[in-house]
């Protein structure tokens, strides 16, 4: 019998994994608003948990469920020992950037309701119930109050709602159990004026007062539990983390005294940041603004009075007051620094130079500069100047606008700059006359421009003043230089939004990502220039967008044939791009198939719910989709089913399958048959055993009886 125990657990069985102990940790149901809301989720174990697919919903007091989000997107992952926030689909207003939202603009939560998590199984994860609801983890927990929210003590779960959960409205009794999750390693605490307080806008023309603080250093930053106060009582309570030279910005209703006040940014320990006074309140460092002005920081630490109020920017200030004099009468230039040269390095390029016209040189001479920012940008004060030890720089005159995704055209019979048709150089110099940016060329041919285009520098035989550039191919041979700028890209979109996420899309060569999907109409084939903010996911490299404004459609209906793709080449440089190989397959799966291409093993993975399913085995396929990388390891997304075409059908050899695809019955009769034949002679060998065992009884009794 224990033989046919172990011939049983011979029999291999498919490992279960659980699906981890994602908790829900945090909940807020009305924050400045009503609907300024959201549901904070914690993973407290030791590794990352992939949550694609899971549900996350509601339940009201009378037993109604419904949805919150539908389902979270593939390749959702919350990292080991870390929160995942969830907020409003567009009423949101926390200072604390959301991972995602809710499905619908119409979904919300309130008071009274149960919040419930299920995996991709719509197996019960965690809920958690308060006030009145009718749904608990044993008692429920007290409702969140208005701009608080109650929050999992030390991400704990003993399943009892009303012991797991506290309020985060503080208490003077209680002032240190808002910051239960633990601070990742990679935030580091805060020095006095590590966070600055950047600009404060307390008397605007239209909507909210806000207050804007910046991150100095070049370290990830944690402000959990940091305060906001005002001369008198707390405004604020600040979450998550701030990010290197970066800003954050809270809005404010009414707190802010017009006449003067004081804002005071301390930590969570009460440790003091910074502060800023202003107005008529005593110690004050600055004047009140007036009506619609801000109060900005500038790079000497010093405020200064803004007519142009710069919320999440780099400070542009422009004072109200253009001359004054003093008590002599005699006048006083102000002279205010209106962009920041951080600013202008990011945001400002020369985009195309016409150094050889037709005609005369004096008059028809230029240079073309472009804005990607998406605010307009000062230039004033600053110089333009030809190669170094040519013609006298020419100052650029105060208050000289480039507008937002504008042009800015400076003409030689204004500059006075000539450019040599041999070689020479554009440069824009600042105040001081130091380099900011540097362009040369050389062998300027008649009629032809220099222009800026996707793949780098190149000369064009039609120049577009105050318009994006073209290529238009000459005999001269073509010639580039390249140059990268930061913070935007130009190229073609080979995977609109919507095909493989809501969030993401595709240029060739890169991956866009806008957080709230706000995106203009765009088409596979469209040539697009995108700016925004650099970063990666999971090791591929991304741009993250604002908004649809942050996205310029430059042309329409253009063709990319993709790049042939061999075990050579696969690697971080065609990540991004539009590519096709062929290979043969190796193993496959409903999501997964991999391919043998050249000796190497590559991933084919299906984001866009194709049929897998006709595709077997030693088959030989084309396919064309995006080379993506994501935690090391390359992976080839198709976009559509015309990406993939069957080239060559796999022959198995039937000898080899009648060998390696043996019916499970076989295998299960084999079993029986040994198993019944060790059975036999088990059981023959205790019959034995037992007959043998009462001879020797009887023949001892008998022996004992003898005597009578």
């Amino acid at each position: 019998m224990r033989f046919l125990i172990i011939l049983f657990l011979l029999i291999p069985f498919k490992a279960l994994a659980d699906s981890g102990h994602i908790v829900i940790s945090e909940i807020q149901t009305y924050g400045e608003t009503s609907k300024d809301e959201f549901v904070r989720l914690y993973n407290p174990t030791s590794s990352a948990i992939d949550i694609s697919g899971w549900h996350l919903k509601k339940k009201t007091s009378s037993g109604s469920e419904s949805n919150l989000v539908s389902s979270f997107e593939d390749e959702t992952v919350i990292p080991a020992n870390s929160g995942f926030l969830i907020t409003h689909k567009t009423d949101y207003i926390g200072t604390e950037t959301a991972d995602t939202t809710w499905s619908g603009t119409s979904y919300s939560i309130a008071d009274n309701n149960t919040i419930l998590l299920y995996n991709n199984e719509d197996t019960l994860i965690d809920k958690v119930g308060f006030g009145e609801t009718s749904d608990f983890e044993d008692a429920p927990a007290e409702n969140p109050t208005k701009r608080a929210s109650i929050k999992r003590q030390n991400n704990e779960d003993t399943n009892n709602n009303k012991v797991d959960f506290i309020s985060t409205a503080k208490t003077e009794q209680d002032d240190s159990s808002l910051n239960n999750s633990p601070t990742p390693e990679t935030m580091a605490s805060a020095s006095f004026e590590d966070v600055v307080i950047n600009e404060v806008l307390p008397n605007p023309n239209e909507g909210k007062e806000w207050i804007e603080f910046y991150n100095t250093t070049s370290r990830i930053i944690s402000i959990e539990g940091w305060e906001v106060c005002d001369g008198s009582n707390k405004i604020y309570t600040l979450l998550g983390a701030i990010y290197p030279n970066s800003f954050i910005t809270i809005e404010i209703n009414n707190r802010l005294n017009n006449s003067g006040d004081a804002i005071y940014l301390s930590d969570g320990n009460n440790f003091s940041i910074d502060q800023l006074i202003y107005g008529d309140w005593n110690g004050s460092e600055i004047t009140a603004p007036q009506k619609g002005e801000s109060i900005a920081r500038q790079l000497d630490a010093t405020y200064i009075i803004s007519s142009v109020p710069t919320k999440n920017y780099e400070n542009s200030i422009k004072s109200s007051l253009t001359e004054s004099t003093d008590e002599n009468q005699e006048k006083i230039e102000y002279t205010f620094s209106t962009s920041t040269i951080n600013e202008i390095k990011k945001y400002i390029i020369i985009s195309e130079i016409l150094p050889n016209p037709e005609g005369s040189d004096a008059t028809g001479e230029w240079v073309e500069f472009f804005n990607s920012s998406l605010d307009d940008i000062n230039l004033g004060s600053l110089y333009l100047d030809d190669m170094e030890g040519g013609s006298n720089p020419y100052k650029i005159p105060n208050d000289t606008l480039i507008k937002t995704d504008g042009y800015l055209i400076f003409l030689r019979e204004k500059t006075n700059l000539a450019l040599n048709n041999t070689n020479d150089s554009v440069r824009l110099l600042d105040a001081d006359k130091n380099e900011i940016m540097n362009i040369e060329y050389d062998d300027a041919s008649e009629g032809l421009s220099y222009a800026l285009l996707d793949d780098g520098w190149q000369w064009t035989s039609e120049p577009t003043p105050l318009s994006q550039n073209v290529i238009k191919k000459t005999t001269q041979q073509e010639r580039s230089k390249t140059i990268f700028v930061s913070n935007s890209v130009t190229g073609m979109v080979i995977v609109p939004p919507n095909v493989f996420n809501t969030q993401i899309m595709y240029i060739d060569g890169r991956q866009l990502y806008m957080y709230y999907a706000d995106w203009p109409e765009i088409k596979t084939g469209d040539k697009i220039t995108a700016w925004g903010e650099s970063s990666t996911y999971y090791g591929e490299l991304r741009l993250k967008l604002k908004n649809k404004n942050s996205i310029k459609i430059l042309s329409h209906n253009n063709i990319l044939e993709p790049t042939n793709l061999t075990a050579f080449n696969i690697d971080d440089e065609m990540v991004g791009k539009l590519v096709s190989t062929e290979g043969e397959i190796i193993d496959t799966n409903s999501s997964k198939i991999f391919i043998d291409v050249n000796g190497t093993e590559l991933l084919i993975y299906n984001k866009t719910k194709l049929d897998f399913s006709e595709y077997k085995e030693r088959d030989t396929i084309k396919i064309t989709g995006v080379l993506s990388k994501y935690n090391n390891e390359y992976r080839l997304l198709p976009r559509d089913e015309n990406d993939i075409s069957l080239t060559s059908q796999g022959v198995i050899e039937k000898s080899d399958a009648s060998k390696d695809i043996a019916p499970f019955w076989q295998y299960f009769a084999s079993t029986l048959v040994i198993g019944s034949i060790f059975g036999t002679i088990y059981l023959k060998r205790r019959k034995n055993e037992r007959t043998t065992k009462t001879g020797t009884t009887q023949r001892v009794e008998r022996r004992e009886e003898a005597p009578f």
